[in-house]
Order: structure tokens, then sequence, then C-alpha cells
């Protein structure tokens, strides 16, 4: 191919150009986008596959969990303070008499395991193939009455451990002026008592009795106690 090109007030320049140089740059253009395209591909592959073995993997349930089948093991034990557990092959959570067990509960190949106490559930962090065993103390619930109104406990459960956990079903304030141990107000002088004695109030430090029966009563010196 011969391309003349001319410059004013001068002379013809003659570029010659191989025939088939057209041919060659398309080719070589073509085999660039094809080049790129495969390097952007193996890119997007090694990112998402990263992403995902360093996700945190959440079992919501067991029944989600049964595709891991061979890989994950609930561990429940057999009575309380035992220290003895035993592999269930139950299908959900346990949601009442037992407590996750976060020392025992292990990964082999570095997993952690969480409770999720708000939505009941175990939360694995770590890679998808690993193997979990996964532990629940069994505990003792006791039943006390305020107000003839019947509620459960852990064992050996102070007040304040109750008010906040998802025992309690009433509204509790354990805030006060007072010093040490604070009482339990429910709003408009009201406040939970032990007994019908004067000054008889509970306080958050108190361990819960089983079967004791609380009241509810008005009282004007919630810093007096017995």
């Amino acid at each position: 191919m011969v391309i003349l090109t001319l410059i004013p007030n001068s002379y013809i320049i003659i570029k010659i150009i191989p025939f088939g140089y057209n041919t060659e740059v398309k080719m070589y253009k073509k085999l660039l986008i094809i080049s790129t395209t495969i390097i952007i591909i193996f890119l997007i592959i090694f990112v998402n596959n990263s992403m995902f073995i360093n996700k945190n993997i959440e079992n919501t349930d067991i029944n989600i969990a049964k595709e891991y089948k061979n890989e994950l093991s609930m561990m429940l034990e057999t009575a309380s303070g035992s220290g003895e557990y035993e592999k269930t092959t139950a299908s959900e959570w346990p949601t009442e008499g037992y407590i996750f067990n976060s020392t025992l509960s292990k990964c082999e190949n570095g997993g952690e395991l969480s409770w999720d106490g708000e939505n009941n559930r175990v939360i694995m962090s770590g890679i998808k193939s690993d193997k979990c065993y996964v532990y629940f103390d069994m505990i003792k619930l006791i039943t006390f009455y305020i107000d003839d109104i019947e509620y459960k406990a852990v064992e050996n459960m102070t007040w304040k451990e109750w008010v906040e956990s998802n025992y309690c079903t009433i509204e509790i304030s354990t805030s006060s002026v007072c010093t040490g141990n604070n009482n339990l107000g429910l709003g408009n002088q009201k406040y939970i008592f032990n007994s019908t004695g004067s000054y008889d109030l509970a306080l958050t430090g108190d361990k819960i009795i089983e079967n004791n029966k609380y009241l509810i009563r008005i009282y004007n010196e919630p810093c007096k106690v017995a």
C-alpha cells in the first residue's frame, strides 16, 4: 500500500505500508480484547471466591444447616451441672431449658461460634467446610409470682439478671438515687416487695426465690429498706 502526502510549498512524501497492514492491526486488536476479557473474568472469579470464603456463614436453624450435616454437631447436657453431653438430632436450636456454652462450642478449622439471643440462633464465622460442635448446658428453671402472676427464671438468677433477660416480660426500672443495691420500680411509686414487711423491698442484687410470691406496692421511701 502506498500513501502520498502533499506538503504545501514542498514535495510529496511517499509512505509505503506493507500489504496486509490493516489486517494485522485488526487481529492484534482482537487478540488484545480477548486477552483483556479473559483476565477480567479470572479476576472476578478470584474476588468472588475470596469474598465467599471470608464472609460469615449464619446458620439460623438446623434445617438450613442439614446441608452441612457431616460438619455440625449439636451437643446437649444430659443433666444440669453434670458436664456430660449427648449429640442430638433435633431440627431446631433449644429455646428453653438450655444455655449456649461459648467455652466448649468450637470448630476444628478455626471457625468461631457465637449465640444471637435476640434471634435465637448460632452464628458461625469462618469457612463453609469447617466442622463445628455446638454445646448447650442444661439449666434449671424456677417459678415465682409477682402479684399472683407466674414468671420463670433461671435458678440462682438475681433480679438484675432477670430484668435484663428474656424471661422478664414486664417493664421494671432498676435505676435509683439510693446507695447500694437498687430497688425494682414499676413507675407511679410502685415497687416490688419480698413480703408484706414495711421495708422489705426486693433489690437488684437479691436472688429470686423459687415459688415466692412477690408483691407490688406503693411506697414513698424507696431508699429505706429492711
